[in-house]
């Protein structure tokens, strides 16, 4: 993380140019769907520098800093276009040219847009700031596109940990508002507080998903393998290529699901981060009504905007109660989704150790089918019986279901037992040979 100072190098102003403002404000507008103001409180007029004359009627950007980025008004205007809140960093400049930064939120509203914004202070807006200059200064230099610049933006969020942009914002906010109430002696809001214990847990969930699903993509050539060793043996080789059929058919079923495993992981960390946006700007539109009804008569405009952010407010929780229980329901899917790979994971366990069986019972694979001889992808050397059926140990016509487990007689009449289970006919197919 950046320090203070080392920011506002970065951002090019020292602290105390910027225009004051305390953490505890919060200054709210509204514009038109083409973003012309029609309405703002005292605390928005007062930082701005401008009149109302000068403000109401005229485009937000009046207020826009050369310095930002255009790629993270890109962003935004896309998620806005699309009927989506959005939340950003914004580097405001006031009329007698003195920077204030923002965390701005806005919404759509029936005719326009809705905008929220408080004093960032958190240790990522302090990051965000040099990222931000940076990236202005990487926009003159290649001389990017809004497009391209923010398709830079999402790269380099993706360095940093943030799969999105909603991710990104989602936590921004949550982060902003929680070194907002530490600073006024308050308690994060429980709503946001639930969906902040779930962010770490689902993010574990995907990552631990995606290795998984990783390790099966490696395994993808193991039935052709299993095939080319069953056609090197001839006749010999006949138990094999069953070995290989049944591998081949498990692991395409494998595949297939692990597609629909990985969703069901991803819908729960979209879940989990769509709910701690809308928390998070539910407790501000709280704050911003209650702000509001106190400055009676300090604000500009003939909208209603009390009426306005109340309905954003009771749109957010309802969308934010709605996501615990599409977590729920995602969590249950995934939930049956493990299941399914677990069971589909121990009949490719069983059935490799079938074909290190067949391999061990041919002189021509004495050694066992590893990796560095035969090329058979993902079956480690030493897989719990793995040494005794190179030593010729194991007779396969002594390998049995016994009990809903695989049992393989030794030739010295020790039982073995083989994990995984018996699935998808495996044994029986072997039986048949």
């Amino acid at each position: 993380m950046l320090g203070e100072a080392g920011a506002a190098i970065l951002s090019g102003w020292d602290a105390q140019d910027e225009v004051p403002f305390g953490v505890e404000e919060l200054f709210f507008s509204r514009t038109d769907k083409a973003g012309i103001i029609e309405c703002g409180n005292a605390v928005f007029q007062r930082i701005s520098q401008y009149s109302w004359d000068e403000l109401i009627g005229k485009p937000h950007k009046i207020v826009r800093h050369p310095d930002m980025p255009r790629s993270a008004f890109w962003l935004l205007w896309e998620m806005l276009k699309s009927g989506r809140p959005v939340g950003a960093y914004v580097k405001n400049r006031a009329r007698d040219g003195r920077p204030y930064w923002v965390f701005a939120v806005a919404l759509p509203v029936p005719g326009g847009y809705l905008s929220v914004r408080l004093k960032p202070t958190s240790d990522l807006f302090r990051a965000v700031q040099g990222e931000y200059a940076a990236l202005s200064r990487r926009e003159a230099a290649e001389r990017l596109t809004p497009e391209a610049s923010a398709a830079a933006l999402l790269a380099r969020l993706a360095e940093l940990g943030f799969p999105d942009y909603a991710d990104f914002m989602a936590k921004a906010l949550a982060t902003e508002l929680e070194a907002r109430a530490a600073q006024l002696g308050r308690s994060a809001d429980a709503r946001q507080a639930v969906f902040r214990e779930l962010v770490g847990p689902a993010a574990g969930v995907l990552e631990r998903s995606q290795a998984i699903a990783r390790l099966y993509r490696r395994n993808q050539h193991v039935s052709m393998n299993f095939r080319v060793l069953a056609a090197q043996a001839g006749r010999e080789g006949a138990a094999l290529s069953v070995v290989s059929s049944n591998y081949s058919q498990i692991l395409d079923e494998a595949q297939q699901n692990v597609e629909a495993f990985l969703a069901a992981a991803e819908r729960m960390r979209a879940a989990v981060t769509q709910g701690l946006f809308l928390a998070s700007a539910a407790s501000l539109l709280n704050e911003t009504a209650a702000i509001f009804r106190s400055e009676a008569g300090a604000s500009a405009g003939g909208h209603d905007f009390l009426a306005e952010s109340r309905a954003a407010e009771a749109a957010f929780s309802q969308g934010a109660a709605q996501g615990l229980s599409e977590l729920i329901a995602s969590a249950r899917i995934f939930q049956q989704r493990c299941a399914e790979m677990n069971r589909l994971t121990a009949a490719l366990e069983v059935t490799r150790i079938m074909g290190k069986v067949e391999c061990a019972h041919h002189a021509a694979f004495r050694d066992g089918p590893t990796a560095g001889r035969h090329g058979l992808v993902g079956v480690p050397a030493d897989f719990d019986v793995g040494e005794r059926i190179r030593r010729r140990q194991i007779d396969r016509r002594g390998v049995h279901a016994e009990g809903g487990k695989v049992v393989a007689s030794g030739v010295d009449g020790e039982r073995v037992e083989v994990p995984g289970i018996i699935a998808h006919g495996v044994y029986p197919a072997m039986c048949a040979v």
